[in-house]
């Protein structure tokens, strides 16, 4: 009998109060929770977070340090879905420890009923020297992170077209010939998170090193797999995210209308320390 539960990979760095409360909208019997807390968040225990479920069960991957735009963001990813597909769940939605539903679990369920067997992510074909320079050089991260992120940042490309001078260029020994990129979040089915978990090895020696390829990793294989058409071009990862008004933005109660407006089933970003109000507001609207 297919499994109709689904596994949500939740990666949490910050804000403790907010993970609490996320854990608990989606605690559910319909759902289990698989949660990655960064080797550098000890604002909570993992004790604390599973008193908050009644109804899901609660797994916990062993924790590592999480460093912003390298490797260790994909690593995170594929450990949380190796622990998860054991379960053969109808879907995996991977979410950060600051997101929020902004559905209902019955509207979230019912949405991926009526579009059983898509993939919900976001993704752009690779188009700019900008983009390709994430996977095509080197990026050092494991020395850049020992660096003000500041300095890190300046030094990037600089490096990356001395590698273009040089001729250097790591996609000639991949075997794909185009390449897309989006946001790391996604909603994916249980055939497409085995596809990926088979793909380990092929992830690592082909994106480790870079710059930011979570964002770039997952969309390339679906395109350039058996899955392509599934893939969903009207709602794209259903997640609203804003990165006009900021990096990205932190949503406040000013937008709690543009919020329940949305047909996303997820947003981010929030923040119990920048605008709890709009945090209680989504939560009373949806449970």
């Amino acid at each position: 009998m297919e499994n109709t539960k689904h596994a949500y990979l939740v990666m949490a760095h910050n804000e403790p109060e907010l993970l609490c409360k996320l854990i608990k909208v989606l605690d559910d019997k319909r759902n289990d929770i698989y949660i990655h807390l960064d080797e550098k968040f000890n604002a909570i225990t993992e004790e604390e977070i599973k008193k908050k479920c009644s109804f899901s069960n609660v797994f916990f991957i062993e924790r590592k340090p999480i460093y912003w735009s390298g490797y260790s963001q994909i690593d995170c990813e594929l450990r949380l879905l190796k622990a998860a597909i054991k379960g053969n769940y109808a879907y995996y939605h991977l979410i950060s420890g600051v997101d929020l539903p902004i559905k209902s679990q019955d509207y979230i369920h019912d949405f991926f009923k009526e579009n059983h067997g898509q993939q919900f992510l976001s993704v752009t074909k690779v188009t700019t020297w900008k983009i390709a320079s994430r996977f095509k050089y080197y990026h050092f991260i494991n020395i850049n992170k020992r660096l003000p992120r500041k300095w890190s940042r300046s030094l990037r490309y600089p490096f990356a077209a001395l590698q273009a001078c040089l001729f250097i260029n790591r996609k000639r020994r991949m075997d794909i010939k185009d390449f897309y990129w989006g946001q790391a979040w996604f909603s994916i089915t249980n055939d497409f998170a085995k596809y990926i978990v088979e793909k380990e090895k092929f992830i690592a020696e082909n994106f480790d090193n870079g710059f930011f390829n979570d964002e770039v990793f997952m969309q390339t294989l679906l395109m350039n797999s058996e899955f392509k058409d599934s893939h969903s071009s009207s709602m794209s990862y259903a997640r609203l995210i804003d990165w006009d008004r900021g990096k990205p933005y932190t949503w406040t109660n000013a937008e709690f209308d543009e919020l329940m407006a949305s047909k996303a089933l997820f947003s981010r970003k929030f923040s119990m320390n920048k605008d709890s109000k709009v945090i209680e507001r989504i939560l009373d609207k949806i449970q």
